[in-house]
């Protein structure tokens, strides 16, 4: 009943934020990807939107003035230029803006966790911009080894064990630049795990066990994001994850395990955004 709640609040919190806070810079990072598209023409209203927002800004006239252009109406052109001249802005294309539009150009990413490389576990994220400031990832992971289990124990045992993880996050952009800067929201991760037990009694007899462990957990996550020239991506994550119950199978019987943990976790992402 919480989770629910709390998924209805969060979701209902992107809606009332999409409907009543699309800022001049949203409707200028709109028009932006239409200009990049090479329609420039539909751009233009995303723009002209930009300037009813926010009349002194400089650059949303250079970008109307640099879709006449490119639609060769050059008289219309030199009027925005000047215009944005005028307020303190830079003539034509040459605004501090090239940057800006490179990073709204890349809408997909495809990074690694690499903090969790040392305890055995391998992952693949891919994350795709929706919205100026949504996006949403998948992400898949292997256990290579369960090192972290499989030191040999005591007494001749040994454990080790095999797994995978699958799991989706949806990410709000604060700054709408998706995929870039800050950004928070929900994530919700399915863990699967197999693990092997191996001893030996005193007349030297092996004995061999196999469990299956099954955990769904969710969470909410806060990070931040640098995309660098070139396209390199870098981001730090602090998440606090909920695990509600787990399935247990040992020796054909399952049995699920009910329990309340909320556990902090840290993640590194390295990737490439495209």
């Amino acid at each position: 009943m919480i989770l629910k709640k709390t998924a209805i609040f969060f979701l209902f919190f992107l809606f009332s934020s999409f409907i009543f806070c699309y800022t001049g810079q949203d409707y200028f990072n709109s028009g932006t990807k239409l200009y990049l598209a090479g329609n420039y023409a539909d751009a233009i209203k995303y723009y002209n939107a930009a300037i009813k927002k926010d009349v002194r800004n400089p650059k949303y006239y250079s970008a109307v003035a640099d879709c006449y252009k490119q639609l060769g109406q050059i008289e219309k052109a030199m009027l925005y230029y000047d215009y944005a001249d005028k307020l303190g802005g830079v003539p034509q294309e040459d605004y501090n803006d090239k940057k800006e539009k490179e990073a709204l150009g890349r809408s997909n990413l495809l990074a690694n966790n690499v903090s969790i490389l040392t305890a055995g576990i391998f992952n693949i994220y891919y994350e795709r911009r929706f919205l100026d400031r949504l996006s949403l990832g998948v992400d898949v992971g292997y256990f290579w080894s369960m090192s972290l289990m499989s030191l040999a124990s005591g007494g001749g045992s040994n454990i080790s064990g095999v797994g995978y993880m699958v799991g989706s996050k949806l990410n709000w952009f604060f700054e709408g630049k998706a995929l870039t800067g800050l950004f928070a929201g929900p994530e919700f991760y399915y863990y699967g795990i197999n693990v092997s037990s191996k001893s030996q009694d005193i007349y030297g007899r092996t004995t061999e066990s196999k469990i299956n462990f099954g955990v769904f957990t969710t969470g909410a996550h806060f990070g931040y994001r640098m995309i660098f020239d070139g396209g390199l991506s870098i981001d730090a994550i602090l998440a606090l994850i909920y695990i509600s119950s787990a399935s247990i199978n040992l020796g054909g019987s399952t049995n699920t395990l009910k329990f309340a943990i909320i556990l902090p976790s840290l993640g590194t992402n390295v990737g490439y955004a495209f």
